[in-house]
């Protein structure tokens, strides 16, 4: 939903000033480096009960995307599997599937930046940094030592 703001006329309202957090009602604005458009959105780590939410959604994205990847290796290893068993070229055309199904993955992995076993950036970058970001700002928030 875009406003035109009436106060400036290069000026841009994006997202709905009135819309804020579902629990607590705090509405995040953000005005553009270049100064021409203020945007607004709901909270998403002002209280407890959004950070909850917020930790609930990366979950949830993180076994979707965990799934997914599962499935294609579960592919991967059935090609693999049967062009071992092949010969002559319907081995050298299960193998380029095989091939084309693992580079698949690693840009599945990439994409979703969730980790592959030779990612050494795992801990820094991806759902699961984001899980952990999250629940520590939960745990430091419950504890008392955030004070919003």
């Amino acid at each position: 939903m875009s406003i035109t703001s009436t106060y400036h006329e290069d000026t841009q309202i994006l997202g709905n000033p009135r819309q804020g957090c579902r629990h607590c009602g705090t509405v995040i604005k953000r005005t553009a480096a270049n100064g021409r458009a203020i945007i607004y959105h709901p909270g998403t780590t002002c209280c407890v009960d959004a950070i909850k939410d917020q930790i609930q959604y990366r979950e949830g994205d993180y076994a979707r995307l965990r799934a997914n990847g599962e499935q294609l290796l579960a592919i991967i290893d059935d090609l693999e599997a049967k062009a071992n068993r092949a010969v002559g070229k319907e081995q050298t055309e299960l193998l380029n599937e095989a091939t084309k199904a693992r580079a698949a993955y690693e840009r599945h992995a990439r994409q979703f930046r969730i980790e592959t076993d030779g990612d050494r950036d795992s801990d820094t970058i991806g759902l699961k940094n984001e899980l952990r970001e999250l629940r520590a700002e939960l745990d430091r928030l419950e504890r008392g030592e955030i004070d919003w």
